[in-house]
């Protein structure tokens, strides 16, 4: 390692004064009065260092893209909620998702709770939107660690919806 690094200290100048009968200090300083020499040997490095580069930062997109598949293909917890659907809306600045909200209710005259979800399945949104108002139980997914919000502002997609007969 350390011999290589010496090469590169001992280089010759990328330019060599031109032959001109006259050296011009300014027209040198400028470069007018260059003509650039031929380095076969430090293209090939230059080129190594793009490719890893290039490798480097395709690795990096390649480990975000799996780990992103990962959290959204493996989920955490899954379960049940029920209560009364209060809303749902398409929203996002750019991406755009469905995001629900439940109002669960444990006794009557206590606070209720908000469960607020995200809808990632399109047929299973006009089964919500038909819910609307109405006591139902809602099958949901957790994915813990998913590393951007264009696939849902929560952590909780919902996967199925059945209204409860009273």
């Amino acid at each position: 390692m350390l011999p290589m690094i010496a090469l590169c200290f001992r280089a010759p100048p990328l330019f060599k004064v031109g032959a001109s009968a006259k050296l011009n200090p300014i027209k040198i300083f400028l470069g007018l009065d260059m003509a650039p020499m031929q380095l076969p040997v430090q293209l090939p490095a230059k080129r190594k260092v793009i490719f890893y580069a290039v490798a480097a930062i395709g690795g990096i997109v390649l480990l975000f893209a799996a780990y992103t598949w990962l959290t959204l293909s493996w989920s955490y917890s899954s379960g049940d909620r029920s209560g009364f659907m209060q809303k749902l809306s398409k929203k996002g600045w750019i991406c755009k998702s469905w995001e629900g909200e439940l109002t669960l209710v444990a006794l009557p005259g206590s606070m209720p709770e908000k469960f607020l979800f995200t809808v990632r399945d399109p047929d299973l949104v006009p089964k919500i939107n038909a819910s609307m108002g109405k006591r139902v139980t809602l099958a949901y997914e957790q994915h813990k660690g998913v590393p951007i919000s264009c696939f849902g502002e929560t952590e909780y997609f919902a996967v199925g919806v059945k209204e409860v007969v009273q």
